[in-house]
Parts: C-alpha cells; structure tokens; sequence
C-alpha cells in the first residue's frame, strides 16, 4: 500500500526515461576510458532519481495552483498528473515541500560528486541542466 502511493505521488512509474538515459552515458563513458566507481555511480543514480521526482511533484503542485488538474476530467497512466492534491492523499503545500525536499537532495548529490571530482564544472554543468 505504502509503495503504491508512492508510486501515484512521484509518478514513479516514469523514473525509466531518466535512469535509462544515465546508464547509457556512464557506460559511454566507462567505454571511453573513465573511471567509474559504485560510490559515483550510486549518487548520480540518486541525484538524477530524485531530481525525476521533484520535478513531477513540482508539476503537480504547479498544475494544482493554476486551475488546469481541476479542469482535467479524464486522466490516463501516461497524461493528467497524479491528481495527489485533487485526491485528498497529499495537499498542495505538503506536495511543495516533498519537491523541494527531492531537489535538496539531487542537489546535495551533486554538490558531493563536485567535491570527489575535485572539478567545479561539474556542478556549473549541473546547475545549467536545471534551469
């Protein structure tokens, strides 16, 4: 029950479109000759994660706050949103705060990946990707 309200709220079931597209670029890179560590690997897995699911929370609040969830009768599994905040299962600020709370930790992954790089452009590359 716990996981699939999680699943409903994050829209979790969406996560592939993101950690698909990672796993290809660190094997490209593994293949090119970098050096890739379980401890890299895990926290750009984390960060790219929850960066996924601040963003479909942030756009459920967003789409919440302007009227257009209220106006959408007919969802499906792949349009609509999660209808969390319409549902009654989360409210709005709490919706906020969970996105935020994603973003925070994608961003403290990247922050710690910067540092074991020891190269700023990383988290410059990060921080221009997020905007």
């Amino acid at each position: 029950m716990i996981i699939t309200k999680f699943i409903k709220i994050t829209r979790a079931d969406f996560l592939s479109a993101s950690i698909i597209p990672f796993i290809i670029g660190v094997a490209f890179a593994s293949g090119q000759g970098l050096d890739i560590s379980l401890s890299r690997f895990s926290l750009g897995l984390l960060g790219i994660i929850s960066l996924h699911l601040g963003g479909n929370m942030l756009n459920d609040y967003f789409d919440d706050q302007s009227g257009v969830d209220k106006l959408t009768l007919k969802t499906s599994p792949f349009f609509g949103g999660s209808h969390v905040i319409q549902d009654n299962i989360l409210s709005a600020p709490k919706v906020l705060i969970t996105s935020l709370g994603f973003f925070s930790v994608s961003l403290i992954c990247a922050l710690i990946l910067t540092i074991m790089s020891q190269n700023s452009n990383f988290l410059i590359f990060f921080l221009i990707a997020n905007i």
